[in-house]
């Protein structure tokens, strides 16, 4: 009887390292991090860059010496959207060194946070500027790619596979 019972605890124990070990494997397989680098090299940086071809056109319009008051009023909140958005992208790639799931889930609220931040910048600075006569569409549309984008990369950031990987085989598993 006795026997029967000390087996029983090693395979109980056996099955719970095994599950541990999936899991932890499971989590390393993710790789979250790398593929939050990469996505963001491959997809947001081009994006980025779009960003600064279709913004700097708006810029100089505003910047115009026959610029009216209401478009540099405009043009000021424009630099305040872009401001956020350089906040933004800033947050976004601090996800990529995190080295605990605490900074992985608190940057990735931020970054979300940022993201809101911009699109509620984008949107009260655009409709001025366009009254003023400057064309907003490619702009916002390169932004609402981009704001796309990153959301992608945060929420893969944010499994935090390769971390929680870490952190299971050292304790538990």
């Amino acid at each position: 009887e006795e026997g029967r019972r000390f087996l029983a605890q090693i395979t109980e124990k056996a099955k719970r390292y095994v599950a541990i070990q999936d899991e932890t494997l499971a989590n390393a397989k993710l790789n979250s991090s790398n593929r939050a680098t990469e996505a963001w090299q491959t997809e947001t940086v081009p994006l980025i860059q779009a960003i600064t071809a279709t913004t700097n056109p708006v810029i100089a319009a505003a910047s115009r010496p026959e610029a009216s008051p209401e478009m540099l009023r405009a043009a000021l909140g424009f630099q305040e959207a872009r401001l956020e958005w350089l906040r933004l992208t800033r947050t976004a790639t601090q996800l990529f060194g995190a080295a605990t799931t605490e900074d992985v889930q608190r940057l990735s609220k931020a970054t979300m946070d940022q993201i809101q931040t911009v699109r509620v910048a984008l949107a009260k600075t655009a409709g001025p500027i366009a009254e003023a006569g400057t064309s907003t569409e490619k702009t916002l549309a390169a932004f609402s790619s981009a704001l796309e984008s990153i959301t992608r990369v945060a929420q893969i950031a944010a499994e935090a596979g390769s971390i929680r990987a870490a952190n299971m085989s050292m304790g538990e598993g």
